[in-house]
């Protein structure tokens, strides 16, 4: 048994164990076990390892001390980030492989992300946002997720073996996503929900993990699936794609996230496109055929004045009369965003400047008003200008150009790794460009595609270091 295997098996029987405990409320339990089991998971595999905090967060972060022991409360997830990053430059000292992340390559660009970050927080600062608790904590939850994901990425992908690791385990982790809903939720969803005449009652919807979260998370880990049908060592490994791929595209359907299922869509089709003229073709017209055909039957299967229903068919409507009203919704918030953004279009407004004046007679914390926008790109050009925007863009296109240059140039026996990761990669950045410019944002929901962008440069840095490296 690989050492990647056991380790994934840790993680599964940590999170049943998490779960059990949640439902009879003594969670708590977990807290020391939880650190405790990290220690060999880490040492067995550092990828698997990364990903059970990309996904794991949505149980990780419920586990704390019971209220009655006065009220203490401790910052879970960010203690559990701070370890798992130092378990991980130890175990990456003791194999040697820390050193590659001291290139000049590595740093450029860490270096480009930090400034993009002093950016916003600095301007925040100077305009006197931080004054409101609100608006810290929004800095500090970002930084924490940005910063905490990036560098778990970085130290938990040390060549393309473990990069092929990451690509095969996501669409595994993610399921830690539906299997943290409560059981309930899911038989209201399939005894009362898709029969629901209300659009607005459809999907899935539990603390953090509303439809477009979750839908979102389940279109990516859908598109990396099959991203790995490309790897075809192994029928064993051909049979859980499947598997994890249906599972996927079924959990998309069933949030209901229209901006999930383009996505998915999409991925999918850009898939075909990069592994070959022939094979894209036939995915293309498949995909055609799936969403035309698939649609009308699906239309015609599902009750009559469904939310379901409603929602396949306002995609034949113009949008300015959708009951959702998620495209005027959208339109507004991009208006109001790009005049916002012209107050102060060089620097921006800051990291949770963008509603400030809204923010001051708040008495509780509102994520999308500290958040401010519903696209991730207008989010950074409101809060941190041009220039962050420009260091935005330096630091993910560069990073991206640097990573296929260095595939291009793979010997031979990499090859196969290096065609898979390139497409897996391209695939879900189609994905991911979809989503956060239909409902992303400055926060915490990007934090897939900078955990990627940490896993893309900690295959950089080791560069053709890792080609004698033996896959553990």
């Amino acid at each position: 048994m690989s050492n990647h295997l056991k380790a994934g098996i840790m993680i599964a029987l940590l999170i049943v164990c998490i779960r059990v405990a949640a439902a009879f409320n003594v969670n708590w339990i977990m807290l020391l076990p939880m650190f405790f089991i990290m220690v060999p998971v880490t040492r067995l595999s550092p990828p698997v390892s990364a990903l059970s905090l990309l996904y794991g967060w949505v149980l990780f972060g419920n586990v704390n001390l019971p209220s009655n022991l006065g009220g203490i409360h401790i910052p879970v997830m960010s203690f559990l980030t701070a370890w798992i990053i130092i378990l991980l430059i130890y175990r990456r000292h003791m194999d040697g492989t820390l050193r590659y992340l001291l290139r000049w390559t590595v740093w450029t660009y860490i270096l480009l992300v930090m400034a993009f970050f002093a950016t916003g927080f600095l301007v925040a600062l100077y305009n006197g946002f931080l004054s409101n608790p609100f608006v810290q904590y929004y800095n500090w939850d970002i930084f924490r997720g940005w910063m905490g994901f990036f560098a778990v990425g970085i130290l938990g992908c040390r060549n393309l073996n473990d990069m092929k690791v990451i690509f095969i385990g996501l669409p595994i982790a993610f399921m830690i996503y539906p299997l943290s809903l409560p059981v309930s939720l899911w038989q209201n969803l399939l005894t009362q929900g898709i029969y629901s005449g209300s659009v607005f009652s459809i999907g899935l919807g539990y603390g953090s993990l509303n439809p477009n979260v979750l839908g979102q998370a389940a279109a990516l880990a859908g598109v990396v699936s099959a991203g790995n049908f490309f790897l075809r060592k192994s029928k064993i490994l051909f049979w859980i794609t499947i598997i994890f791929f249906a599972g996927c595209f079924l959990i998309t359907i069933l949030t209901a996230s229209r901006q999930a299922i383009l996505s998915l869509v999409t991925g999918l089709c850009i898939i075909g496109l990069v592994s070959g003229f022939r094979r894209g073709v036939i995915v293309l017209l498949s995909m055609v055929f799936l969403v035309y055909f698939g649609g009308q039957v699906l239309i015609g299967l599902l009750p009559t004045e469904s939310g379901f229903q409603l929602r396949l068919l306002e995609l034949t409507e113009p949008v300015e009369t959708w009951k959702s009203q998620s495209f005027t919704i959208r339109y507004t918030d991009f208006i109001w965003s790009l005049q916002k953004w012209w107050e102060s279009p060089f620097v921006g407004m800051g990291f949770g400047g963008q509603n400030y004046e809204a923010l001051v007679d708040l008495d509780q914390y509102n994520n999308f008003l500290v958040r401010g926008t519903h696209n991730l790109f207008i989010g950074i050009l409101v809060q941190t200008g041009i220039l962050g925007f420009c260091l935005f863009l330096l630091f993910v296109l560069g990073i991206l150009g640097r990573f296929f240059r260095f595939l291009d140039c793979a010997p031979p026996p990499w090859r196969d790794n290096a065609r898979h990761s390139r497409v897996v990669i391209i695939g879900s950045m189609f994905c991911i460009f979809i989503q956060q410019n239909i409902s992303g944002g400055l926060g915490v929901g990007s934090t897939a595609l900078i955990f990627m962008m940490g896993s893309v440069l900690g295959v950089i840095g080791a560069g053709t270091k890792q080609y004698s490296l033996q896959a553990e």
